[in-house]
């Protein structure tokens, strides 16, 4: 009985560790590309709160909006017509849609993505029928661009606000979230302002301020929130 309750505690704590060792509370760009810190990482780690490369941060439970796809795919429909002298000529018709080229149907997986990559097949990405959808991120995940000497790539899985499903998908994935928000193919919500928006909106407190229709006491909160920013 002993032994069977030591080897329970073992297994117990196994998993615990595994737990662990397969979640941070919080990660920021800079770390996924230092390699002292990534090389140590296991694929489909989650993760609560990424800090991104301008400072945004995104955390689980976080509104998104899908914003304009840029790639397209295209699709060449064959067949034949018939001429005024009785023949056949072939004809093809060639249609193409716009669509996401970094925001995919389902929930991506980096062992999926490897094989479908080795397989020559083609990740099913969301179309042009979302753009502006909002979404709320479910998971936040990390895997390895390649090995592990490779630096970390942030994937966001995506739900619909009100549980509901994305067409026949539960889930879409954003798969490298740098990329995807370099694109402008994600939007956030609560969006840092850049320092030229800052510079813009104290001007404008200013403009009301001197025509009196804010308050001193409204301009200074405004400035002391703006000031960090724009003298960044």
């Amino acid at each position: 009985m002993k032994s069977v309750f030591a080897f329970a505690l073992l297994g117990l704590s196994t998993l615990t560790v595994f737990a662990q060792d397969k979640y941070l509370d919080s990660i920021s760009f800079e770390l996924t590309q230092d390699i002292d810190f990534f090389k140590d990482i296991k694929n489909n780690t989650e993760v609560n709160t990424y800090i991104m490369q301008d400072g945004n941060r995104l955390s689980v439970g976080d509104t998104i909006y899908l914003s304009t796809p840029t790639a397209e795919s295209s699709l060449t429909n064959a067949g034949e017509t018939q001429s005024l002298f009785g023949r056949n000529r072939a004809t093809a018709r060639t249609t193409t849609n716009a669509m996401y080229a970094q925001i995919q149907l389902g929930k991506f997986s980096s062992l999926g993505a490897t094989m479908a990559t080795l397989g020559g097949e083609q990740r099913p990405m969301a179309g042009q029928s979302l753009q502006g959808s909002a979404t709320i991120i479910r998971e936040i995940k990390l895997s390895h661009k390649g090995s592990k000497k490779k630096p970390l790539m942030v994937t966001l899985i995506l739900g619909e606000p009100n549980d509901r499903a994305f067409g026949i998908n539960k889930y879409l994935s954003v798969v490298d979230t740098e990329i995807a928000y370099q694109l402008g193919e994600i939007e956030l919500a609560n969006r840092l302002l850049t320092r030229d928006e800052a510079i813009a909106k104290l001007k404008e407190a200013k403009d009301l301020l001197e025509l009196e229709m804010m308050s001193q006491s409204e301009y200074d909160a405004i400035r002391s929130e703006l000031e960090p920013i724009i003298k960044q």
